[in-house]
This record gives C-alpha cells, structure tokens and sequence, in this order.
C-alpha cells in the first residue's frame, strides 16, 4: 500500500506528464515548471543527514523533476530555465558520484539511473532542431548551448568511462548491470552528437572515446554477449552494436572504428556465427534479436564507414559476404510467389525492419559499385572490392511488382514492436502517399528509397 507521500507524488508525477500540454504553451508556465525541476536538483546537492529517510526524499525530488522534465519535453519547451537544466543535472550527478564506477562500487545504481534518465531529457532542450534554435523566455535572454565543455564532461564521463565501467563489471558483477543502463548511455550518447554547434567538440570527443577504448570495450561486450544473455535473449549484442553504429556518424570515430579494426573483431564472435545460418534468420525467427543485430547493428556500421571512410570498402563487402545466407534471404522475401511459402504464414509478412534492411543494403550496393567503378581515381582496387552476394536486380523487381500492387503489400505489412503497433493505427503525415496509415507509410518511403538506389523510379 502506498504511503500518503508516495501517493502525492505520484499524483504530481501524473499531473506533469499527462495533462501539462492543456497549458504549456504558456511559457510562464514552462519556466516555472523548469524552475522547480532545477530547484529539485540544486536541493540534492547540498548535504543531508544519514539516515534512510533523507535518502528517500532525494530520490522523491529527482523523480519528480525526471517527471516535470518529461512534460516539458513533451511539449518542445525551450528558455533560458530549460537550458539550465542540463548544468545542474549533472551538478548533482557529480555531487553524488564523481564517476559512474563510484556508483557501481557503493551500490547506488538506482539514484543515478534516474539522474541519468533526467540528464537525457536535459539534453533534449540542447539539440539541433528549429524549435530549439531561437530559445524564448519571458524572462531573459537563453544561451543557446553556451557550455559546450559540458556536453564534452558529460560525453567522457558519464559515456566514455561509464561504458567502459559497465562492461566491466558486467562481466565480473553481472548483477549490478541491466540492459537498460548501457540503453540510457547510448541515448546520450546519441543526444550529445545532436547538440547545436556539437561539430565543434568532435576532436574532442574523439579523443575520450579513443582513450578509454570504447571500441575494444563494446566489440568485447559483443562476444560475450550470447554468453549473457536475457532469458535467451541476447540483448547486450544489440547494445553493444549500438553504440558503435551511434559512434561511426562522426568521420573522425569512423576513421577511429576503422583503425580498430572493427568488423574483423565482430567477425569472429559466437553471435556473428548464429548470423551465418545457409537459409538465414529474420525478424519472425524464435530468436529476433539476431536480426536486429543484422539490419540494426551491421548493415548501419557499414553503411556509415562507407560514407566516411571510403578505404574499408573492400573489408565492408568482405565481411557481409560471409553472411551469405542473410543476404539470400533478403533476396527473396519480398517475391509475391515466395519460394519459403510452405514454411507458414510469416515467410510471407513484411516488416518495416525488412523494409530498412533492403534500403540499406541497396545503398551499400549502390555505394560499392560506384568505388568499384572509381577505382584508383578513390584510392581503391576495384579488384579487391566484392561483389555483394545480393539479388539486386531481382530484389528492384519484386518490390516494384509490390508497390504496383498496394493491396497486396498492405496485407503484408506487420508491426514487430509497440512503437510500430501504435504507427499502425496512427493517420500518414502525407495523404498522397496513398498509405492508410503510418506504419503502410513509412514502409513504403523505405521501399521507394531502395528502388530509387537501384536503378528504378521512386513511387510517389
């Protein structure tokens, strides 16, 4: 039974999250909310009896700014109070642990996994997106980003030296690690890169990726991955794909990836193994996972080391041709006579996953046979770069025959997550795209895409 405070708090919790948006346009509104969120934070950092019950009132106040920071990001907030949100985040993130490793080391994971999840949202009103370029406040002026030496803190902090401190002990103390503290990471990871005038910081970040050896780190985290898997899921594989695909959008760490010699570290994993099965595995398979880590994990790691770093174009067509069986099957699972048919109903469903692998695999083609094609004119031996065991031409034919035949492909169409499950019933942000809903629309941009790289007319 909840106690009177905790039923409180979890009142205001729902107030901010759910019904903020009836008012939040008002941006007094938003400056007060982000106040008292930064008044939450600032009152953690100052010191505090030892006894338990202190201790619970800290977490109280940093759920409930996590809360107040949900609805104000929700509703694309910005101002000067939300930009401070970011500092004095992480000003109690340093008052309480100085290092993430500290945390693990005094058992007080729980507090600062909700510190991290509120640093994530902070940094949300820094990202490089129109609503945040122009900062408002009934107030005074915002900075916008102004302390780009913290994004680099937070990026050697909290994402260099925590990752390498997780994987650590995750293989020694795995009880003291949960997916969704590498996840947390990763998103911040990824939010930090997205900061207005990031590109600054880029030799920055670079070299505390560098010097904690974050590659090593997750290509480890890669093989012991089946190893430590959830319940037969084999979720740190895709973790630790993630990171490194998130890393590869810099130049400057794709050139870092590349010197590390990353896809012949993943090449000799167990999991890279499992990928190498004569028919293949897709996203309907008992184990789903290992497809994620195929069509969300290596097909991005190699498309971004393509595009920033042209060298490893021959060791990227060397390493998706050892998975042969994947790229027959991506041949073939979009034919309207599909040759696995008898197999059951699901070799003839179609995901939005399946639908990203064909574009990404297209433009890795479409890629390689333009190096190819190049030459010594891009510092390249044509001769070294492989052909893509991948049905091009037969892949451009059947999704042609599918978006000539709308009905048929929208029979098809099947969600695989939550995410997608709630797109399905969601209007398209374009009418003429003649989809019926957002899952049918993003599927066929993802179509279209891949036919466009291969040669073929875009469908409108």
């Amino acid at each position: 039974m909840l106690t009177p405070k905790q039923t409180l708090l979890n009142s205001w919790k729902f107030f901010a999250i759910e019904h903020c948006a009836d008012f939040m346009p008002d941006y007094a509104i938003q400056k007060s909310m982000a106040v008292v969120a930064q008044n939450c934070l600032e009152a953690n950092t100052r010191s505090m009896p030892p006894e338990p019950f202190f201790e619970e009132v800290q977490q109280d106040r940093v759920d409930f700014a996590q809360a107040l920071c949900q609805g104000l990001v929700q509703v694309n907030a910005r101002g000067a109070e939300a930009f401070a949100l970011l500092e004095a985040v992480y000003k109690a993130l340093r008052n309480r642990h100085t290092t993430y490793e500290d945390a693990l080391i005094s058992n007080d994971t729980d507090y600062y996994r909700s510190l991290l999840n509120v640093l994530f949202l902070a940094l949300q009103f820094h990202l490089d997106k129109p609503s945040r370029s122009s900062p408002e406040t009934l107030s005074k002026p915002a900075k916008l980003s102004n302390d780009l030496t913290l994004i680099v803190e937070i990026v050697k902090v909290i994402v260099a030296q925590g990752f390498k401190s997780l994987t650590t002990y995750l293989h020694e103390e795995p009880e003291k690690c949960t997916p969704k503290d590498f996840a947390i990471i990763v998103a911040i990871l990824q939010s930090c890169l997205q900061v207005k005038n990031s590109e600054r910081l880029h030799e920055h970040i670079t070299y505390h990726i560098q010097d904690n050896d974050v590659a090593r780190h997750a290509t480890t985290l890669f093989s012991w991955a089946d190893q430590l898997a959830v319940a037969g899921d084999p979720i740190y594989g895709e973790l630790s794909l993630s990171i490194l695909v998130k890393l590869s959008t810099l130049p400057m760490l794709a050139e870092y990836l590349a010197v590390e010699a990353v896809l012949m570290r993943l090449s000799t994993c167990r999991l890279s193994n499992g990928l190498r099965q004569p028919k293949g595995l897709g996203p309907f398979d008992p184990i789903p996972r290992l497809y994620t880590i195929w069509s969300g994990g290596f097909l991005p790691l190699c498309l971004n080391l393509l595009y920033n770093v042209i060298r490893t174009a021959p060791e990227v067509a060397a390493f998706l041709n050892q998975f042969e069986g994947q790229l027959n099957r991506a041949s073939e699972c979009f034919s309207i006579g599909h040759p696995t048919a008898s197999a059951g109903a699901s070799s003839q469903w179609i995901s939005l996953s399946m639908a990203s692998e064909a574009y990404s695999l297209a433009l890795i083609t479409f890629m390689l046979d333009r190096f190819r094609e190049a030459g010594p004119s891009a510092g390249l031996d044509a001769q070294s770069i492989q052909e893509l065991k991948w049905n091009k031409a037969q892949v451009k034919e059947d999704i042609e025959e599918l978006l000539s035949r709308r009905s048929t492909l929208r029979g098809r169409i099947v969600a695989t997550t939550e995410k997608e499950a709630e797109w399905s019933r969601q209007k398209p942000l374009d009418q003429a795209s003649g989809a019926e809903n957002r899952l049918e629309e993003k599927v066929l941009g993802e179509l279209s895409a891949a036919v466009a790289c291969l040669g073929g007319e875009e469908e409108s």
